[in-house]
């Protein structure tokens, strides 16, 4: 497995994350939140590889001195290899290098959730959202 950062044009990312978060592809509202989302300047893009097939993405979000941990999915044929943790590993060195604090969001139960946890991630506090 590889895990490399790649650039806004890297047509792979987009669509590793799309299909990954299996996005409806008829959500026309869904993908263009989607695509202002990966769109921000300062995100910073990362996209695993394994036997050179993409396999899974990941982004991490640097301001000043607080990186933010954004989106992240696997493609189910890649899913449970260790994709998600090496994606960890390295937004964890980039933004070490980069900035004082690490913040990162996650639905509660869901896997995304445990795979941080297992990285020494813990719940600090949670917030209802109302529709």
């Amino acid at each position: 497995m590889q895990v490399k950062e790649v650039g806004r044009d890297n047509g792979h990312y987009g669509d590793v994350l799309i299909r990954g978060y299996a996005m409806a592809s008829s959500s026309v509202t869904a993908l263009d939140v989607f695509a202002r989302e990966h769109a921000t300047p300062g995100l910073r893009r990362y996209l695993a590889t394994v036997n050179g097939q993409p396999a899974a993405a990941a982004a991490l979000f640097v301001h000043g001195g607080l990186s933010l941990f954004v989106g992240a999915a696997t493609l189910p044929a890649f899913r449970r290899r260790g994709c998600q943790s090496a994606l960890i590993h390295r937004r964890l060195a980039d933004a070490a290098a980069a900035s004082d604090l690490t913040v990162v969001t996650s639905a509660v139960g869901s896997p995304s959730s445990a795979n941080l946890r297992n990285h020494g991630f813990e719940i600090t506090h949670l917030r209802t959202l109302w529709q």
